[in-house]
């Protein structure tokens, strides 16, 4: 049989083709096709970061046409490792306002979440400035002079915990974020209350930027063939591959006219 007549079949067969088609991996739904590994690099602030994603198909028909869920499991452990350099080090340096600086940052996974620790180092300060006249000879200039003090400082270890979600009704991929625990580790006091609140707004924010930035450059590796049917996420979660490694699981689906399904078929075989 000719590759240009090999599909010359009707609808009422296509249940006993995908019933010939390779049976699903293990770690996959009933009834979905797995299909070959991808492979995806992105440049994440001048950090290489693999990604591995496995896809797998399963197509239903209608009358409208053809139906196309898409189930996708990724490993992101190249990713997961390089949260903490990521987040590690000065992210806040204003000369007369915020300083903050995390360290320590360690990335677990646990059930369907992400949890980062670190510990924050946050201080404020206020500049009192005031005109100065210098005296040259017969001329006389005025110089800006500000003194600086430091008003609070505090270190706390505080706890993020991660979740992916969707944006854009299935378009793209973000994060949410909540404290679970915020611990003092040292600080003192200068002319303001200690408000831990302010520090555990600050690591949320700072870790839940950063770690969005780069879970939004992650698109998932659906094959070409699918791709152009512009499919969309439906659920996303976050699992454990096992010892803690970071696993990624999405479900997107895409409709197709009947005349797609030769192209389908070729892909899942």
């Amino acid at each position: 049989m000719t590759r240009s007549t090999r599909f010359s079949i009707g609808l009422a067969s296509l249940p006993v083709l995908l019933a010939s088609l390779p049976t699903s991996a293990a770690e996959f739904p009933q009834d979905f096709v797995p299909l070959p590994e991808e492979v995806q690099t992105v440049d994440i602030k001048g950090r290489r970061v693999v990604v591995k994603y496995r896809p797998a198909l399963k197509i239903r028909t209608s009358r409208d046409g053809i139906e196309i869920e898409i189930f996708v499991r990724g490993d992101l452990r190249h990713l997961q490792a390089e949260i903490a350099p990521l987040l590690s080090g000065q992210k806040q340096n204003e000369e007369c306002g915020k300083r903050a600086s995390v360290d320590s940052v360690t990335a677990r996974t646990e059930g369907d979440a992400l949890h980062l620790r670190g510990t924050v180092h946050y201080e404020q300060w206020k500049c009192r400035c005031a005109q100065i006249p210098e005296f040259h000879g017969f001329k006389v200039k005025r110089r800006t002079r500000c003194v600086k003090s430091r008003l609070f400082r505090q270190s706390a270890r505080v706890c993020v915990k991660l979740r992916p979600k969707l944006i854009d009704h299935g378009a793209r991929l973000g994060v949410t974020s909540e404290v679970t625990c915020a611990r003092p580790t040292s600080g003192r006091i200068l002319g303001a209350l200690s408000n831990i609140m302010n520090l555990e707004n600050t690591f949320k924010g700072l870790i839940r930027g950063e770690v969005e930035k780069a879970v939004r450059k992650l698109t998932l590796a659906f094959p070409r063939e699918v791709m152009r049917f512009h499919p969309r996420f439906r659920s996303v979660r976050f699992y454990d591959l096992g010892g803690g490694i970071l696993g990624l699981e999405a479900r997107a689906s895409a409709r197709a006219s009947r005349d797609q399904l030769p192209r389908l078929l070729e892909l899942m075989k």
